[in-house]
């Protein structure tokens, strides 16, 4: 049995949902300025500039600002506003923290529905980040793709990986001290070798299996397989058999949900410490109570 390719949808799916209520963060940007240095996010400029690209713009806008952390993280959509008007939409997938600031980390949506509508969270302050809810869309995640193109991407960087190659040192003669003569080294501009291979590839595999979740996440396809004891075999060479070495090799955001409230009833004795102040106010109110009465 031959498989055939499905024919063409005759409609195109939209790449946004329907619109509904969305958290997001406005802030807002100023005309295009020199960075001051050093930059927390290696800049050289800030603020918007007409003909600006949408990854330019995200880069200037997306940090580094003083934020309310815990109102940031409930946000989905950064929305960035110049003169009053969106000039650029992104994500907000994680919060990257500088000293006492932080940048948002994401990546920008070009053609998102609100550039160039009016500010949507317009008001008087002087200050540049807003948080409010409003109706607009999200970007709908794109399917999979299909094993096939990932294999052949993954071979294609792997072949070009293999024909890198790096620079070698050759040493040069330098000007005698005295009866000694010293020599240096420097590249040499001729030559060049292959470069390491093997450890590109167990690097890449290193990231992946961080970025998976670890090592028997990474093979429950068929964990049994000769293949995968070849895989974890290398992985362990590089990250350790207790996989301690790990989790440096992850490129990939790393998203934690914490319910406070839980982790301080389950760590601490607020309740008893609450039952305590409590006792401790009534009694205040019974002493309160009695010396009225007394005075009274």
């Amino acid at each position: 049995m031959t498989d055939h390719p499905a024919p063409p949808s005759s409609t195109t799916s939209s790449p946004w949902s329907t619109d509904h209520a969305v958290q997001v963060v406005r802030i807002r940007v100023a005309d295009a300025r020199p960075a001051p240095q050093p930059d927390p996010l290696g800049r050289t400029h800030l603020g918007y500039a007409e003909g600006i690209t949408p990854d330019a713009l995200w880069e200037r806008a997306r940090g580094v600002w003083k934020a309310k952390l815990a109102t940031l993280a409930e946000c989905a959509l950064a929305v960035i506003v110049h003169n009053g008007v969106v000039v650029g939409v992104g994500t907000v997938e994680s919060i990257a923290p500088h000293g006492d600031r932080v940048a948002i980390d994401g990546r920008p949506l070009a053609n998102h529905p609100l550039i160039g509508l009016p500010d949507p969270l317009h008001n008087t302050s002087r200050n540049p980040i807003t948080y409010g809810s409003i109706t607009t869309v999200l970007p709908v995640a794109s399917p999979p793709r299909a094993y096939g193109k990932v294999l052949a991407e993954a071979i294609a960087v792997l072949t070009e990986a293999g024909r890198l190659r790096r620079s070698v040192m050759r040493p040069v003669e330098a000007e005698p001290a005295g009866n000694l003569r010293e020599s240096r080294w420097e590249i040499d501009p001729d030559r060049t070798e292959p470069s390491d291979w093997a450890e590109f590839v167990s690097l890449a595999l290193a990231g992946a299996t961080a970025n998976l979740g670890g090592i028997d996440t990474a093979l429950a396809g068929r964990s049994g397989s000769w293949e995968a004891a070849g895989v974890r075999n290398l992985v362990e060479s590089t990250v350790g058999a207790d996989e301690s070495d790990l989790w440096r090799h992850r490129t990939e955001p790393l998203h934690l949900t914490l319910f406070v409230e839980d982790l301080i009833m389950e760590r601490t004795n607020v309740w008893a410490d609450y039952d305590a102040a409590q006792r401790t106010i009534q009694q205040m109110y019974s002493e309160a109570e009695s010396a009225v009465v007394l005075t009274a």
